[in-house]
């Protein structure tokens, strides 16, 4: 059932660094101390729900999301946390108005609610000031209409967090409540943060024109960089990538590398710890075989952020050593220690995101190699049974657990069907037939794998 109402969202700050002894006042003392002064707005709120230290409500009447919002944040506030020996809370609450649907939770056994706008509040919480009451243009237009003991301070265009996109913001304060200038200062360091350029709308549009360039030559004979941004350079490398020319591709990732953009007063270069860029570059020195260089710049996302994604790509390339020589050829007899340090990191990785099937299929060949079947067997039908998708990289995966399972029946017609119906990129088919040429290499040799070679090819 749609609706339209006030969204609340909150989050502690500093509630994750409690102690274990300080964690367990919270929840028996400070939690029904709060209880005592905010659940008389429980009846009145079209959902109230709780996850941790954090609280979403919603109500369609404006006094009551007004007092709400007030009284919770004036408790955090005034509470003498020392008395209850605990580290002071301080608590930022985000509010929105917009449309929503709300059901009955049947695992809570209450209503709740799911939309964009529920997410969009969401978004907006994580960068409000620890105090403050965060809200939108919406927000402060409908409750205009009805309040008028309350005023705003507008904040500007702000950027949400994870990648949301950016909002007008206002800080909700009460009538004798004096805007403070804290807001002005943060307000400038967000605008003036050294961050990647957002490219010019021409600039797109031409972007999306190269990307339906016919082959690998005719990209590279449309690409104009005179008087290009950074930005603008850095998205030709990647589709440098997808067509697969990679020497093209890191010779100008080492230009940007190498470059500078002027923000205010200082030249600085936000590329070369960027993450995007650092796996970019990670992936094209991996094909073209330059995987020590590759793990370096792998490493350098590591060290901000240890994720699965990374995780397996620096287990690639101990993989692609384990099986490489410096040349790109393949060595006469694997790596076992390199190929048992890339297994750790698949393992990891997957461990991370259990939901992710490359690290899978990753750790079911490596177990292949290493001639233990039985696991290698076990994973692949794991992969069969849990695992779920619709595009290239996942029907392409099934196939490769029947290579592993060792089950040939019309394999090669399969993926004939699978290239007919997906008609992948040159970097996608590459990177599955470096897959197939290693297990022809080192596992079995027969009909069917030289078929399936000769259709990626």
């Amino acid at each position: 059932m749609k609706k339209y109402a006030y969204i609340m969202f909150t989050d502690i700050k500093g509630f994750s660094k409690l102690l274990k002894k300080e964690n367990l006042i919270f929840f028996q003392e400070v939690l029904k101390d709060l209880a005592d002064e905010i659940n008389k707005y429980k009846k009145e709120c079209l959902v109230w729900n709780t996850w941790g230290d954090a609280l979403v409500a919603i109500a369609e009447d404006s006094e009551v999301i007004k007092n709400l919002l007030f009284d919770y944040r004036d408790f955090f506030q005034n509470y003498d946390f020392k008395s209850k020996n605990i580290k002071k809370l301080q608590l930022r609450i985000a509010a929105h108005f917009g449309e929503f649907d709300i059901f009955e939770d049947v695992l809570l056994n209450k209503k709740n609610a799911i939309g964009e706008n529920i997410n969009l509040t969401a978004r907006i919480e994580p960068i409000t000031l620890p105090g403050d009451i965060f809200v939108t243009e919406d927000f402060k237009f409908n409750i205009e209409k009805n309040q008028n003991d309350i005023k705003f301070q507008y904040l500007g265009e702000l950027s949400l967090a994870k990648n949301f996109g950016s909002y007008k913001l206002y800080r909700l304060l009460k009538n004798d409540e004096k805007e403070h200038k804290i807001i002005e200062l943060t307000k400038q360091h967000i605008d003036t943060y050294p961050k990647r350029k957002k490219l010019f709308d021409i600039e797109k549009k031409e972007i999306e024109l190269l990307k339906n360039s016919l082959n690998p030559n005719d990209l590279k004979n449309r690409i104009d960089l005179n008087n290009k941004s950074l930005e603008y350079k850095f998205q030709i490398t990647k589709l440098l990538n997808d067509f697969g020319l990679y020497q093209e591709a890191y010779k100008l990732l080492k230009e940007i590398e190498n470059s500078t953009e002027k923000f205010g007063v200082v030249e600085v270069n936000v590329y070369k710890y960027d993450k995007e860029f650092l796996k970019l570059m990670t992936n094209v020195l991996t094909r073209l075989g330059k995987y020590k260089e590759a793990s370096i710049y792998i490493t350098g996302v590591l060290n901000n952020e240890i994720d699965s994604d990374s995780l397996s790509m620096l287990a690639a390339q101990s993989k692609r050593m384990a099986i490489f020589n410096e040349n790109g050829e393949f060595r006469e007899k694997i790596n076992k220690d390199l190929l048992e340090y890339s297994l750790k990191l698949y393992l990891e990785a997957l461990r991370l995101n259990i939901e992710d099937y490359y690290p899978a299929i990753n750790v079911a060949y490596i177990y292949k190699l290493l001639d233990d079947n039985g696991k290698a067997h076990k994973l692949a039908y794991y992969i069969q049974e849990n695992f779920k998708g619709d595009d290239w990289w996942f029907n392409i995966t099934l196939l490769e657990t029947d290579l592993i399972l060792e089950d040939f029946d019309e394999l090669d017609k399969k993926f004939e069907d699978l290239v007919i119906k997906y008609n992948p990129t040159y970097f996608e088919k590459r990177a599955v037939l470096e897959q197939i040429k290693i297990y022809k290499r080192y596992i079995k040799n027969n009909e069917f794998v030289n078929r399936i070679i000769e259709i990626l090819n």
